[in-house]
């Protein structure tokens, strides 16, 4: 993403998009000539921590640099080279050596065979520190300290921290990997690497065929063509060469799972395809769909199925006759044989009724507690904004010309939306055709056997009724300003409407609750006991107190009807019961506890927005199809699965993500044949806004491997990491949480130790071998450890609400949660008008922050801005228009305009961030030392030490010794 790169080096090619359509005129990043010379590769800096072993700290390798000379002709810095670093002295000619596998790379200081040292390190033996990776590696070594260096103690051989894996090194290597700053789908698979393939253009710049790459990482900007494989921003693999054997994936120890995010953002257009009535090929024995993989045969009148190897015949009128090379002559005006991912229109076969466009219906607690917060009036608001554009933000209703042809933005034309409140009677407004700036109110105070009483004049076209539903809107506040109420009845409240929908078509609910129900249809009990925190007893707070939530969402699925919760508690609200409502039926959980409109309304704003106006369908079919040799045992996610196989889920929308964990067929004579592709096929069936019934087709095709090294070579941390989440979140619900930490941790342990044991077996003992891949993976492992799902102390409700998130959670939002990104924003512009927006990127670490400078940190959920307290008067004047840090308001929920460039660049970050998440993000200001924030400020800061948690430093050592107490017992 444009955010999370650092800054291109001179002459390097203008970094793109990395989705589909046209950048915002306000989106910040893109790349520039920047008038300096390419830095020099980082020279080797000591740092380790004793081990009893060898007495030597551990030692580094990393794979895959190029030589100093490549980096020199093509002016791009050294991945090793830490941004906004002075350029260090070039290393010796040994860098970029390449030793056969298994074998000891050479190290810089230490005098090889017909080679002499070099004079810039001292003689004598060195400690290492070394990241490698078989074939291509590069190693680091102790150097001299310069005067602009700190000296190490000897006596304690600390870690310099600035030379251990950065995620702002990794992400620049990434970014900066990719010829003309695009990537093509199939690019990943050796099997289409000729330069005869007409389906992977070669270089413009070199005329050669494009090397095998993996695809970028989801902080990396970069244009993705969609040319057989589907984008990585749908569908996304941990390991990208499959292991051809059960064995070699058990040695790896790392987890081969899929995270498929059907409807993301920034994907792309996705071809629509017509097949009529006969509906899309299939095969006839698997019935995966017709695919860019499938070959065809017999002159065109059969197809090779690319997962079971059948052949099925070609339908009459999809025939065609073949070229010389068996390929059909309508290739070119075949969308869903050229790329990955496609929409089919489904034929009726797929529909028990006519489908509908979406209906939206809004449900407001208007108990006491929901008046005395405010909630009620700015959930009525909220509403009124995002549907007419009243507000702030002015986005509602685009015009296009005239109020008849007006489209509701989210809401498509057709789409109805209803109204009602409640208490501990149900109160539904039914507006009159006739007069249609009057309401009249219902009341149901029978809640025990619920309905809708009435069938016209609840859901309504927002367009053509717009001033009665105005109108209503701002009255309800007033209405039930004097309730003294306490009693809720959310349950019947998703009943009546469930019911309702369910006649109708399908649509989603949006509830919005502030206490535990405690009247009608699932009334709940507390059960909150402080005790448990901490105990082995806590996971039993973490599933539901009853059975009716579940057979209610599985009811409410039955009837198309996805469930949205906001919860505003001040108290215990029993999320996990409340939440399976959502949960089970495809929706999410919101919770603002102690709501307080000033402090959290911008976040509800946001989130409010993003849901209405999200990519949204109903009455969803989803099915991950394997190739012969694989098989799916997990799903991880927010569904319904009773079959092992279908996920159902009442309504879908542009965060849903699946998870599925993959593994070989028990048959131990069926190994993946190198010589093939193994393939992995999602198909979605679902109902879009406008009530057009369509099968959503992701492909992908992935190498198989018997060589261990190229599984871990072909990894992704970012999917792995974000699969290891999913997993500890699913056994969060039958293990006590050390327990979880535990597993975590052993399963970062298992994968380094395995590649330490098979792919560098003959490196000394003091080494910590860090593969190129997963260099990061104890970084992230411990922030795992730290996140609100996992760490101590956090209370049910909320730890339940975000074991939930991040069931659901795709690969992007995971990565971010992960590793914020932080910005120094005081310097944007101070070398001129390049983009310096990636060079002042820094570490998510307290060390890093200068208290002359402001910074910014975002994670996807929040932006902070930390103020330090010696930052000068004018960079206060340039960013807030304030003239002390004294006079500067930390309660502004938006940066001020002032005319500076600096103040522009800061908003364009903001804009940029905005247009990135596709939503409003809080705004927190931090002064230092002034205000109590600073602390949950502080938490976001991963790679410090907390009073729970270790630091990156510490914990890196942790696992070092971990790995080699596993090596030992070998």
């Amino acid at each position: 993403h444009p955010l999370a790169r650092p800054s291109a080096p001179p002459n390097a090619p203008q970094a793109q998009q990395q989705w589909s359509q046209p950048p915002q005129p306000q989106t910040y990043g893109a790349p520039q000539t920047i008038p300096q010379q390419p830095p020099q590769p980082l020279q080797p800096q000591a740092y380790g921590d004793p081990q009893p072993q060898s007495q030597q700290p551990p030692q580094f390798h990393q794979q895959q640099a190029p030589p100093p000379s490549q980096f020199q002709q093509s002016g791009i810095p050294q991945p090793q080279q830490q941004l906004g670093m002075p350029p260090m002295q070039q290393q010796p000619q040994q860098y970029g050596q390449q030793p056969q596998m298994g074998m000891q790379p050479p190290a810089y200081g230490v005098q090889q065979a017909g080679m002499q040292p070099n004079s810039a390190y001292p003689p004598g033996p060195q400690q290492q520190y070394d990241y490698a990776d078989g074939p291509m590696s590069t190693s680091f070594s102790q150097q001299r300290a310069t005067p602009t260096q700190r000296q190490p103690q000897a006596s304690s051989r600390r870690i310099d921290p600035a030379q251990i894996p950065s995620p702002i090194t990794v992400q620049y290597t990434d970014q900066t990997s990719f010829p003309e700053n695009t990537y093509y789908t199939l690019a990943s698979l050796s099997s289409y690497h000729n330069q005869s393939n007409s389906y992977l253009p070669a270089s413009p710049t070199t005329g050669q065929p494009a090397k095998i790459q993996l695809p970028p990482l989801v902080t990396s900007s970069t244009n993705i063509v969609d040319n057989g494989n589907s984008s990585s921003h749908f569908i996304r693999m941990t390991m990208y060469n499959l292991p051809s054997s059960e064995e070699i994936l058990k040695q790896s120890n790392v987890p081969m799972g899929v995270i498929v995010q059907p409807f993301a953002d920034h994907g792309g257009e996705i071809p629509v395809v017509d097949f009529g009535e006969e509906g899309p090929p299939r095969c006839r024995r698997c019935k995966v769909y017709i695919n860019h993989f499938m070959r065809f045969v017999d002159g065109g009148r059969s197809f090779n199925c690319n997962h079971c190897g059948t052949d099925t015949e070609v339908p009459s009128g999809y025939f065609c006759n073949l070229d010389m090379s068996g390929k059909r002559l309508d290739l070119a005006q075949r969308p869903e044989l050229m790329h990955g991912s496609v929409d089919f229109k489904a034929s009726k076969m797929y529909m028990d009724r006519e489908p509908k466009p979406l209906a939206w219906v809004f449900a407001i607690d208007v108990s006491w507690s929901g008046i005395r917060s405010g909630m009620v009036k700015k959930v009525c608001d909220e509403i009124h904004r995002i549907i007419f554009g009243h507000g702030a933000s002015e986005i509602g209703v685009q015009m296009n010309g005239n109020m008849a042809n007006g489209v509701v933005k989210g809401l498509q034309r057709g789409c109805e939306i209803g109204i009602l409140t409640y208490d501990r009677a149900i109160h539904f407004y039914q507006l009159n055709a006739a007069a249609k700036d009057q309401y009249n109110m219902m009341i149901v105070p029978d809640v025990d056997d619920v309905f809708v009483p009435m069938l016209e004049g609840f859901l309504l076209d927002p367009v053509e009724y717009k001033s009665g539903l105005s109108k209503l809107l701002t009255n309800i506040p007033t209405m039930f300003e004097q309730n003294r109420t306490t009693e809720t009845c959310p349950g019947s409240v998703v009943r009546a409407v469930s019911t309702f929908m369910g006649q109708r078509g399908g649509g989603f609910i949006q509830l919005f609750q502030t206490s535990l129900p405690a009247h009608g249809l699932g009334a709940l009990q507390a059960r909150d006991d402080p005790k448990l925190i901490g105990t082995d007893k806590e996971k039993t707070l973490f599933v539901a107190q009853d059975s009716w939530h579940k057979a209610e969402a599985i009811a409410a699925i039955k009837n198309n009807t996805c469930i949205n919760l906001f919860l505003f508690p001040s108290q215990y609200v029993d999320v996990a019961t409340q939440g399976l409502l959502p949960s089970l039926s495809g929706g999410e959980t919101y919770m603002y506890p102690s709501f307080d409109v000033m402090k959290d309304g911008v976040r509800f704003a946001g989130d409010l927005e993003r849901v209405v106006t999200r990519t949204s369908g109903y009455q969803v079919l989803m099915r991950i199809r394997t190739s012969s040799g694989l098989r799916i045992t997990e799903h991880y996610g927010n569904f319904y699965c009773k079959d092992g196989m279908d996920l159902e889920l009442a309504g879908v929308n542009a965060d849903t993500t699946v998870a599925a964990y993959l593994k070989h067929e028990s048959s131990a004579s069926n190994l993946l044949s190198e010589k093939i592709d193994s393939h992995i096929q999602t198909a979605v069936l679902y109902t879009t806004s406008t009530g057009e019934r369509r099968i959503r087709v992701l492909n992908l095709a992935l190498n198989n491997t018997s060589d261990l090294g190229h599984v871990f070579r072909h990894g992704e941390i970012d999917a792995a990491i974000a699969f290891l989440g999913k997993q500890a979140i699913d056994r969060a619900a039958n293990q006590s949480m050390q327990q979880v930490r535990e597993w975590l941790t052993t399963s970062c342990v298992k994968l380094l130790a395995s590649y330490r044991r098979h792919c560098a077996s003959s490196s000394s003992p003091g080494q910590l071998i860090l593969p190129e891949s997963f260099k990061l993976m104890p970084l992230y492992t411990l922030s795992l450890l730290r996140s609100p799902e996992l760490r101590e102390g956090v209370p049910v409700d909320y730890r339940v609400q975000k074991l939930r998130e991040g069931k659901g959670m795709g690969v992007g939002m995971w990565s971010r949660q992960i590793y914020p990104m932080c910005w120094r924003v005081d310097r944007l512009v101070e070398e001129g008008e390049r983009d310096s927006l990636g060079q002042e990127m820094v570490r998510a670490s307290f060390e890093n922050l200068s208290p002359e400078g402001v910074y910014v940190v975002e994670n996807g959920k929040d932006i902070w801005c930390w103020v330090g307290n010696q930052v000068s008067q004018q960079s206060l004047r340039d960013l807030f228009g304030c003239q002390s840090i004294d006079t500067l308001d930390p309660r502004m929920d938006h940066f001020p305009i002032t005319q500076s460039p600096i103040n522009r660049s800061l908003n364009q970050l903001v804009s940029a961030i905005t247009f990135l998440h596709n939503r409003t993000l809080p705004l927190s200001i931090v002064r230092q030392q002034l205000d109590a924030g600073e602390m949950q400020f502080r938490s976001l800061l991963v790679e410090d030490k907390t009073n729970d948690t270790m630091g990156y430093v510490d914990y890196l050592c942790h696992v070092h010794r971990q790995i080699q107490t596993v090596i030992a017992t070998d």
